[in-house]
């Protein structure tokens, strides 16, 4: 085992220790990152998301069994990394998160690297200063939209599910 996944099965060891109900779960983004380095192709891309994305069991085996179909070692390769912490299918349905990807902590990191190699203080300081400045960029552009409670991208998103819901014959049925 490497250093670095000895320090993160340690960290992983650390929270259950301290926060036993935690739900431990893996960024599907990076496992398939590596899944794609040995199983190459866009079936593959597909079979995997499909995967990840199942929201029930059945459905996750079904997709999984079409990888295995295709390759018993791509089948074997995902099942190794425990679809329990990367698959919605297993994820705990009282959690308040559905994420299956950490592309925000990674987005906030990206942010904060330089405030990472600085002394402590400065690192925490610098790291305040861009939460508050986020926070009042991100108030004003609500304070934009004057009495709209739902945020503009959003209510676009409801106005094409509206216009393609007209077409959907099973929200009849």
């Amino acid at each position: 085992m490497s250093s670095i996944s000895c320090f993160f099965q340690g960290l992983v060891d650390a929270v259950k220790e301290r926060v036993p109900v935690a739900e431990h779960r893996q960024c599907a983004r990076h496992i398939y990152a590596n899944f794609k380095k040995r199983f190459k192709g866009e079936q593959y891309r597909k079979l995997f998301w499909a995967a990840e994305a199942s929201t029930t069991q059945p459905k996750f085996e079904v997709e999984m069994n079409s990888i295995k179909t295709i390759d018993p070692l791509a089948y074997e390769h995902l099942m190794e990394r425990d679809p329990k912490s990367w698959c919605r299918a297993f994820f705990e349905v009282d959690r308040a998160c559905d994420a299956y990807e950490n592309g925000i902590s990674e987005s906030f990191n990206s942010v904060i690297d330089l405030a990472r190699k600085r002394p402590l203080l400065t690192m925490l300081e610098e790291i305040r200063i861009y939460a508050m400045e986020r926070m009042y960029k991100m108030l004003l552009e609500g304070q934009s939209w004057g009495n709209l409670k739902i945020c503009p991208s959003i209510r676009l998103k409801i106005s094409k599910l509206k216009k393609q819901q007209r077409y959907d014959i099973s929200c009849i049925l």
